[in-house]
């Protein structure tokens, strides 16, 4: 059993709790500066620099937050496995004969529903947030404004114009011409 000794001294010297979080929030904080470009550009590019030297001391500022390291620890362990539920999901839907990953709206309003309910219990075990209070002071407020907004959507969202039927191009036209070009009985 080398392999478990190999984790386990990996695990001692410090990869999960100081290192992979330090990664983490790197490489997302770069990623995000990088995008948005918040920092300025240089040659129409993003200052890459700047970025990165910001990005190195946030994870850093990550690291030295040993309470936020728990939490991040956690939440990287129900992402990943919201990670494999989602690669399944998209399995199944493509086996299904169902069409486009990203594009299915489906697939998303599914993984957003998942999301939401692996950070929640992310979180709650990761001792940030208290579930009793949670439920009965936070959750159905929500689900009542969400309902109401739901209602409201449905309420003043602008219909599609009915289409008409198609008419020939110059019908009207001919039949005047029909009917000047009759001679009248008197």
């Amino acid at each position: 059993m080398a392999y478990q000794e190999v984790f386990q001294w990996l695990v001692d010297i410090g990869l999960v709790d100081v290192v992979l979080p330090f990664i983490l929030v790197f490489t997302l904080t770069f990623a995000v500066l990088q995008k948005t470009r918040v920092l300025g550009e240089e040659d129409k590019k993003p200052k890459r620099k700047l970025n990165t030297m910001l990005a190195f001391v946030m994870g850093f500022f990550a690291v030295l937050a040993t309470n936020l390291l728990n939490v991040i620890n956690v939440l990287m362990a129900y992402m990943v496995l919201l990670l494999i539920v989602g690669l399944l999901l998209a399995l199944i839907l493509g086996l299904s004969g169902a069409e486009g990953g990203h594009t299915n709206r489906f697939f998303i309003a599914i993984m957003i529903i998942l999301f939401a309910l692996f950070l929640f219990y992310g979180l709650a075990r990761a001792g940030v947030i208290d579930e009793q209070r949670f439920f009965s002071s936070i959750l159905w407020p929500v689900i009542a404004i969400g309902a109401v907004a739901l209602v409201l959507y449905f309420i003043l969202r602008k219909k599609p114009a009915q289409a008409r039927p198609p008419q020939q191009r110059g019908a009207p036209q001919q039949q005047q011409r029909r009917s000047a070009e009759e001679p009248r009985e008197v």
